[in-house]
C-alpha cells in the first residue's frame, strides 16, 4: 500500500493499491480531491475521522464506491468489519446516534424486534423467538415506524443498518 509523502506534495499512488487507509491529519479536506483523481478507481478508501462533516460530502459526491468515515474510537473488530465492507463496494459511516434522528428513543424490546426484523424473520418467527404474541411484536412494529416516521419493513431495515442499531 503506498500513501501520499505529505499533505500538499506530489503523490505516487500504485496503480495495485486496493485500499487506502488515512486519518484527517494524513489529508486535510481541501487536498481530499487531489487525492481522489490520483487513487486507482478500483481502490477503496477509509478514513478515521472525529470529525466527518468536511470529508463526507467530498467523498459522497466522487461517484466512488467503496469508502468511510470511522471515529478514532472505532474498535478493531469495527475496522476489520469496515475494511472488507469497503473492499466490497460498500460505504462505510459511523452511526448517528438515534436521538439526532428520531423524536423519540427506541425501547430495549423495539430494538431487538427490529434486530430480528432486520435478519428477515417474520412477525411469527418473531413473536416465537422473543415468546411474545404476533399481536404484541406488530405493536412494537407499528411504534418503531411512528417514531422513525417510516411505512414499511424495508425502510426499517435501511434505517436501522444506516443508525447502527443492526449490521448486515
Amino acid at each position: 500500500m503506498a500513501a501520499p509523502v505529505l499533505p500538499g506534495q506530489p503523490t505516487s499512488l500504485d496503480s495495485d493499491l486496493d485500499l487506502l487507509l488515512l486519518s484527517e491529519n494524513a489529508v486535510p479536506p481541501h487536498l481530499l480531491n487531489r487525492l481522489l483523481l490520483d487513487l486507482p478507481e478500483h481502490a477503496a478508501l477509509l478514513l478515521i475521522s472525529a470529525d466527518p462533516a468536511g470529508y463526507r460530502p467530498l467523498l459522497a459526491q466522487s461517484g466512488r464506491s467503496g469508502w468511510g468515515i470511522l471515529s478514532p474510537s472505532t474498535s478493531p473488530a469495527q475496522l476489520e468489519a469496515a475494511i472488507g465492507a469497503v473492499r466490497q463496494g460498500l460505504c462505510v459511516l459511523p452511526p448517528v446516534p438515534d436521538e439526532a434522528i428520531l423524536p423519540e428513543a427506541l425501547t430495549p424490546r423495539e430494538l431487538e424486534v427490529t434486530g430480528l426484523l432486520a435478519q428477515g424473520l417474520s412477525n411469527k418467527q418473531i413473536a416465537h423467538r422473543l415468546h411474545l404474541s404476533e399481536n404484541t411484536v406488530k405493536t412494537h412494529i407499528a411504534a418503531v415506524y411512528g417514531k422513525a416516521g417510516i411505512n414499511n419493513r424495508a425502510e426499517l431495515v435501511m434505517l436501522a443498518v444506516r443508525l447502527g442499531w443492526v449490521a448486515l
